[in-house]
C-alpha cells in the first residue's frame, strides 16, 4: 500500500510494452494491464472485472473490446496491449482455448499453473487440446518465487514494481 503513487497519465514514461493477464471466474473475468520498462521494471496500469454469465458471448465481446482499446502516454503516444495470457483452469477451459486460438496473432495465449519447485516459470507451449489453441504451463512457485523476489526491491529501476494509486 505504501508503494502506490500517481501517475502523470494513464501510462508512465517508462513504459515500453503493454501485456495483460486475464483471469476467469464463475461470473466474471479480472483483467490486469502492466506496462514494462527497461530491466523488466514493471508499472500497474489498469485493473479491470468484467462481470457477466460467461455462458453468454456479450462478456466475451467485452473482454476482447478491453484488449484492444488504446492506452495513451503523457506526451500523448498510442499504445495498445501486445500480449495476453488467459488463465484456462476453471469451468470454461475450452472456451478459453477457443477465444484465444482465434486471436493468437495478435499476442494472445491460453495459460495454466502447475506447482512443484522443479517445474519451469514457463514451458514451451503445446497444442494437445480440441481447440488446438497454444497452452503455456506457467510454474506457480517458481512464479510467485520471482514476483516476491521483485517486490523486495525497494527502489525504482530495474525489477521494480510500481502501483497506482488511483482505483481506490
Amino acid at each position: 500500500m505504501e508503494r502506490r503513487e500517481i501517475y502523470a497519465c494513464e501510462v508512465p514514461d517508462g513504459v515500453k510494452v503493454l501485456t495483460a493477464g486475464v483471469d476467469t471466474q464463475d461470473d466474471r473475468f479480472e483483467v490486469e494491464v502492466v506496462g514494462w520498462g527497461a530491466g523488466m521494471e514493471s508499472w500497474g496500469v489498469q485493473y479491470q472485472i468484467l462481470y457477466g454469465d460467461l455462458k453468454e458471448e456479450t462478456v466475451w465481446k467485452h473482454l476482447d473490446e478491453f484488449l484492444t482499446q488504446t492506452f495513451y502516454k503523457e506526451d500523448g503516444s498510442p499504445m495498445q496491449i501486445v500480449r495476453v495470457c488467459m488463465d484456462s483452469g476453471g469451468h470454461f477451459t475450452n472456451q478459453v482455448y477457443a477465444f484465444c486460438a482465434e486471436r493468437e496473432k495478435r499476442g494472445v495465449y491460453a495459460i495454466k499453473g502447475r506447482g512443484g519447485d522443479d517445474v519451469p516459470y514457463i514451458q514451451r507451449a503445446s497444442k494437445g487440446n480440441r481447440e488446438q489453441a497454444n497452452l503455456i504451463t506457467i510454474g506457480v512457485d517458481t512464479g510467485k518465487s520471482r514476483l516476491f523476489g521483485r517486490l523486495s526491491i525497494e527502489e525504482p529501476g530495474a525489477n521494480y514494481c510500481h502501483f497506482p494509486l488511483e482505483g481506490d
